[in-house]
């Protein structure tokens, strides 16, 4: 009998406000019934099903990011195979979050929510309040808590603190993905009556073209809490988008991440907004190759690896073109005065 196609109905759980769903990047419908009766539910038999099937008119759409990332050469979460009883319990409380990030969505940020509800673009809704205190973590290995941005909610303490009040704590991993615009005390004495923290620290680039990008951060406070993070942690790895934005200008911010591990370094596809590395035309990439390979250093080589098998696409960039353009007028930013490199890609 052949594996099937992917793991993780069997191996995690990935629960947020509008529901349960088997990863979180399931692109399918989400189970809308009571968190304790989701293992034993139609909803997860069902995908189970396809999963052992292999029945890809089901799971093109429902797993498309996986098998568009792996088309790329990059990395996917199905790539990660465990055991078949739940291992992972991934967890997004809400989408409080303290920045308006130009990749993000309202599902992520509220500061976005509100915006788009003041401008008319959207409805305000009533949210699911998420509640994991009476969840059975008995054989649950890692807790991953996303955002939003976890260490901003009161909400995420109060769930966290009755995972730890309980004693599941000392024998669970506390995974969390932060933007490191706070070293917040009360997150950290919560975090440390876990096992172990994994943390991923979502940084695009460095200076000014990082507080374009993730609107209301302040560099040189991020630079400084996350060595307080990377300290504090069992393990750590930086969490960087692929998106034009910063990569148009990697060789200006790549140095600061060359004093990092290049394993602690990860780059993640961007979507759901155009910026893919295919606007890039290629004679800026080029430029870009050619800069970079001066550094000779695997994470250099990594990502000129990447810009290579990033083929032009002209749609994308005017895609790419309209987006930031529309978000510098809503926002009253200026992308042009980031670099002159803006100046000749917008034109």
């Amino acid at each position: 009998m052949r594996e099937p196609f992917c793991t993780k109905p069997w191996t995690e759980l990935s629960y947020n406000t509008n529901g349960v769903r088997p990863c979180c990047v399931w692109n399918g419908e989400q189970y809308q019934g009571n968190l304790s009766e989701y293992k034993s539910s139609k909803y997860i038999k069902r995908i189970k099903k396809s999963m052992i099937d292999h029945n890809m008119d089901f799971l093109n759409k429902s797993c498309f990011d996986c098998i568009d990332n792996e088309k790329q050469n990059l990395y996917s979460p199905r790539q990660s195979r465990q055991a078949r009883h739940l291992e992972l319990f991934e967890y997004w409380p809400s989408n409080i979050c303290n920045l308006k990030c130009i990749m993000c969505s309202a599902n992520n940020s509220n500061l976005i929510e509100e915006e788009e509800i003041n401008l008319g673009l959207r409805q305000p809704v009533e949210k699911h309040i998420t509640d994991i205190s009476k969840f059975d973590f008995e054989n649950v290995k890692i807790l991953r808590v996303y955002g939003g941005e976890p260490t901003a909610g009161v909400h995420t303490f109060q769930q966290l603190k009755s995972v730890a009040d309980r004693g599941y704590a000392k024998n669970i991993t506390l995974a969390y993905t932060t933007n490191a615009t706070s070293y917040n005390k009360i997150w950290t004495n919560i975090a440390n009556q876990f096992a172990e923290t994994d943390v991923g620290i979502s940084v695009d680039g460095t200076g000014k073209v990082f507080e374009y990008i993730r609107q209301n951060a302040k560099w040189n406070k991020v630079e400084e809490n996350i060595f307080k993070i990377i300290n504090d942690a069992t393990n750590y790895k930086f969490s960087i988008v692929l998106q034009t934005t910063s990569f148009i200008l990697v060789d200006k911010w790549i140095d600061f991440f060359l004093q990092f591990p290049a394993n602690n370094i990860g780059m993640y596809q961007l979507y759901d907004v155009p910026g893919r590395l295919t606007a890039i035309p290629n004679n800026i990439k080029q430029r870009l190759i050619n800069k970079l390979e001066n550094k000779n250093h695997v994470l250099a080589n990594k990502i000129i690896n990447i810009l290579q098998n990033a083929e032009f696409d002209i749609e994308e960039l005017q895609a790419y073109k309209d987006y930031v353009l529309m978000l510098d007028r809503r926002r009253g930013t200026n992308i042009l005065e980031l670099d002159p490199v803006f100046e000749e890609l917008l034109k």
